[in-house]
């Protein structure tokens, strides 16, 4: 599995200022269905260094081919102890046009 790493980087989440900053990640789900869409999930807490002992990200790739095709990248990011401050790139579009700024954290 090849990314770019670092605060440059930008397909993985920097988490409170922590980029990644080891290749470690791990497959923990991989799956297609019956319509050929495709779903992996993959464990990246092993990639940050400092982050709290019980923290947890996880990044869900999906690709669904009858929709376009489209790809849906949606991350989980547990027990922080801190806020999340989400960013991204881009604008709201045809396909998202209810995306927002807004992120949701446990």
């Amino acid at each position: 599995m090849a990314f770019s790493m670092g605060p440059e980087a930008h397909n993985a989440p920097v988490i409170a200022g922590i980029s990644q900053t080891r290749r470690l990640p791990r497959l923990i789900a991989l799956s297609r269905a019956a319509d050929g869409s495709q779903r992996a999930v993959i464990d990246l807490t092993a990639c940050y260094e400092g982050l709290p002992w019980d923290a947890r990200v996880e990044r869900e790739v999906c690709l669904l081919p009858n929709a376009g095709p489209a790809v849906i990248v949606h991350d989980r990011i547990n027990n922080l102890g801190r806020r999340l401050k989400f960013r991204r790139a881009g604008t709201a579009g045809p396909i998202w046009p209810g995306l927002s700024d807004r992120v949701g954290c446990d």
